[in-house]
């Protein structure tokens, strides 16, 4: 799968979520939870395409710091959040 309009890495990846969600059928969300989220970038296109709240969990502080960030930047700090988390004990409730 290669769109003719495809310009840099950014919009491949942004192709490549909206791919996968288009696959598993989803059409609306409200909550997201991004296990390993990185910098956030696709908890950040996901929250803004449906208008959802978007969690991140990141074993690194750093890429925790910068996807917030990130979102503070994008006017997003309300949307996202992202923060240290071990996959496997997460913050969350069920």
């Amino acid at each position: 799968y290669i769109p003719a309009n495809r310009t840099d890495h950014i919009q491949a990846q942004v192709d490549l979520i909206d791919e996968v969600l288009k696959w598993a059928g989803v059409a609306t969300a409200t909550n997201v939870v991004d296990v390993g989220c990185g910098i956030g970038g696709s908890s950040r296109h996901i929250a803004r395409k449906y208008n959802a709240k978007a969690n991140g969990i990141t074993l690194s502080p750093y890429q925790a710091n910068r996807g917030n960030e990130l979102a503070k930047e994008q006017g997003m700090a309300d949307q996202t959040n992202f923060q240290v988390a071990d996959a496997l004990d997460m913050p969350f409730k069920d």
